[in-house]
Formats: C-alpha cells, sequence, structure tokens
C-alpha cells in the first residue's frame, strides 16, 4: 500500500516542478490534484469524503485549492506521462489536434512545437518524440486553469526540450496554475519558478518538500 505524505501545492501565475525518483508519488500527486484519486487519509477501510477532506487541509493553501476543485471551478487538462497510446487513435494528428484545439491556435502551436510537417501524417506512423509533441499540442490548445504536463520532455533530444518548455510557460497568466513534472534538470530550471522535491522508498512512501526557489531546490 502506498503513502504519500503531504502534497505539492499549486500556485496561481506560477510552474511549480516536480523532481524525484520513480515511484516516490509524482504521477500520485498529479492524480490527486487532478481530482481523479481521492486521498484516504489513511482510513482504507472507510475513506474520507471530498468534504472531509476539505475540513482537513483547513488553513491551508490546499483547502482553498480542493474548495474550488469541489466546485469544479478549476478546469484540469492533463498531459499523460505515457504517450503510445496516442497510436490507437485512428486519423492524422491535424484531425486529433482539430478536436482537442478549443483556443483556435491550432497552427500557431503546430509552429511552436515544430508539429507543422507532421500534421497529415496518421498517428499510428509518429515517433515517440513526435507522439510526445502531439500530446502537448492537445494539452496546451484544451483551456484550463490548471495544467499538469508528466515528463514532457521523454523522447526528445535538447533543443526540442528547450522549445517544449518555452511554449509551455506560454500558457501562464496571473490566474493559470502549471505543475510539470521532469526528469531533466535542466527542463526543470528552465521553465519552473518554484521545485517541489518528492523522496522515500520507491512503490512504498513518498514525502514531498515544501516548495522552494528554482536554485535553491
Amino acid at each position: 500500500m502506498f503513502e504519500l505524505f503531504r502534497l505539492p501545492t499549486p500556485k496561481k501565475g506560477k510552474v511549480l516542478g516536480l523532481l524525484g525518483q520513480n515511484g516516490a508519488g509524482k504521477s500520485t500527486a498529479l492524480n490527486i490534484l487532478l481530482g481523479a484519486l481521492q486521498p484516504n487519509l489513511g482510513r482504507y477501510d472507510d475513506p474520507p469524503t471530498w468534504d472531509e477532506l476539505h475540513i482537513k487541509f483547513r488553513g491551508s493553501e490546499l483547502q482553498t485549492f480542493f474548495a474550488n476543485l469541489i466546485a469544479k471551478d478549476i478546469r484540469t487538462v492533463l498531459k499523460p506521462q505515457y504517450v503510445d497510446s496516442l497510436t490507437q487513435l485512428s486519423g492524422t494528428v491535424r484531425e486529433n489536434l482539430e478536436r482537442a484545439d478549443e483556443k483556435d491556435k491550432l497552427d500557431e502551436i503546430s509552429s511552436m512545437l515544430g508539429l507543422t510537417t507532421v500534421l497529415d501524417q496518421e498517428l499510428a506512423l509518429l515517433s515517440g518524440g513526435e507522439l510526445q509533441k502531439t500530446a502537448i499540442a492537445a494539452a496546451l490548445l484544451r483551456k484550463a486553469n490548471l495544467y499538469l504536463f508528466d515528463e514532457p520532455s521523454s523522447f526528445l533530444d535538447v533543443y526540442e526540450r528547450m522549445r517544449i518548455a518555452r511554449a509551455i510557460r506560454s500558457l501562464l497568466d496571473d490566474n493559470t496554475t502549471i505543475i510539470v513534472v521532469e526528469h531533466d534538470m535542466a527542463v526543470l530550471d528552465y521553465v519552473s519558478d518554484l521545485v517541489s522535491i518528492f523522496y522515500g522508498q520507491p512503490g512504498t512512501y513518498g514525502i514531498v518538500s515544501h516548495p522552494h526557489g528554482v536554485r535553491e531546490g
């Protein structure tokens, strides 16, 4: 049974980077912040309701966050860790991104990420890097006030990693929060304003540090 001690705290107008070894709970934390996974506070037989969780975090920034999440005042978008499942979708890159596009920025985002030359290719024919950039583009094209990117630099070279880091930061405004799980320190240094470190026993428990400035983290 995996235990996670503390949660990363989303900050409006900031990019929060999450760094730590595999199995320390980073993806678990993302799923909790998405509302897709409900913490049980160690009560395995009688898990708390969301209202009880709201009370549990009283007096903290997470109380406000969960209150807004429960009230559906937070719209979330996740770029998942694994992108190979995209190959199971039918249609071209363009067709799939058109379905995701809520901002009428398909051409702009495609150019920003270097996807223009593959827009008319079938998803099943894309390389790992092209699938990664397509998944990132789909997230960038959706409207949200909380964006979560799980390992966005996988399959990408150094140049492409900096390109996607700039694209992710381009989402930021005073009402938007971004959380990025990343192992590449250079990408994390570039994209993040704050960093929380995950440590512990992989697969058993994870501990989340309070957010630090990037240099300090």
